[in-house]
């Protein structure tokens, strides 16, 4: 039986830790795989906040502080590349 909610998965690897982007959660945001913080939310944590990982991750107990760096390291990439920062 055919699965009556599409969605699109798109995965990218950033030191093993898998940042995602499915249409059914967060709108589509590139998230940590596995949970409901989405990349720009680290990002915007680490960036505005100026907190370093393990800050973070004893913020949001349900990431790692190399979930952190990961989704760090994602939002860095789309910025020097030129792709917007949030969707």
């Amino acid at each position: 039986m055919q699965n009556l909610i599409s969605f699109q998965l798109q995965k990218i690897m950033f030191n093993m830790v898998e940042i995602v982007s499915t249409s059914d959660t967060l709108g589509g945001k590139p998230r940590i795989e596995g949970t409901r913080v989405s990349a720009d939310q680290v990002y915007e944590m680490h960036s505005i906040r100026e907190l370093d990982a393990e800050e973070i991750a004893d913020e949001l107990p349900s990431i790692t502080s190399e979930q952190v760096e990961a989704a760090i390291e994602f939002m860095e990439d789309r910025k020097d590349s030129g792709q917007p920062l949030k969707a």
